[in-house]
């Protein structure tokens, strides 16, 4: 084998008749470009004004959002300060009554009074208690069942 390798003969680029472009035609594609640069530059300024809205959005909503937590909050522990208040008001007076009973030697009259107070208090704790429990055994058995799977009624 030779050492000379053979490389495929490239031919020097033809020279094409070339049209020599039109000076206007130039200046014309430059000011399209400018005004395309120009566009592009408004857009990216309208997408930060964008941007700097909704991060001052969610700056006032996270605000808000704090404030009606602690609202909640307060309303929360005011009802339930409320309710004690209520079920110890009641408590007491029922105590007193009590007092006052056997005070004026009634003693019959504060069993009597035990006896009918008593089991309504503990059918009361009951009742609330069973709903209590059918509600949470509800809950658990309750099922999302879409449209098409609901049997039609003959």
């Amino acid at each position: 084998m030779s050492k000379n390798r053979r490389l495929p003969h490239s031919s020097p680029p033809q020279q094409q008749d070339a049209q020599p472009m039109d000076e206007g035609l130039i200046k014309q594609f430059l000011e399209n470009q400018g005004k395309q640069l120009e566009f592009q530059v408004h857009q990216l300024r309208l997408q930060e004004k964008q941007l700097e809205q909704s991060h001052e959005l969610a700056k006032e909503s996270m605000k808000y959002q704090s404030i009606d937590r602690e609202q909640t909050e307060k309303n929360s522990y005011k009802r339930v300060q409320t309710q004690y208040i209520f079920w110890g008001a009641i408590t007491v007076c029922f105590l007193i009554l009590l007092g006052v009973t056997i005070c004026l030697n009634k003693e019959q009259m504060a069993l009597e009074i035990l006896k009918v107070i008593v089991p309504a208090i503990v059918s009361a704790v009951g009742s609330y208690f069973y709903g209590f429990h059918k509600g949470a055994e509800k809950k658990e058995n309750e099922s999302y069942t879409p449209y098409e799977e609901v049997p039609a009624e003959d």
